[in-house]
């Protein structure tokens, strides 16, 4: 049996890689969208060019 000093102390790590998880989730997102984003501004202005 473990004492509840000892469950707190992995408790701020493991909050922490949910952290990083989530902000990784969310800028993988974020990225695909500016990549899309970016595409879309560069065909119109190719489009704009010819």
């Amino acid at each position: 049996t473990s004492s509840p000093s000892q469950e707190g102390a992995y408790k701020p790590y493991e909050r922490r890689l949910d952290y990083l998880e989530t902000k990784v989730a969310l800028s993988e997102e974020m990225g695909t969208k500016s990549a899309y984003r970016h595409r879309l501004l560069h065909e119109n202005t190719e489009e704009l060019i010819d």
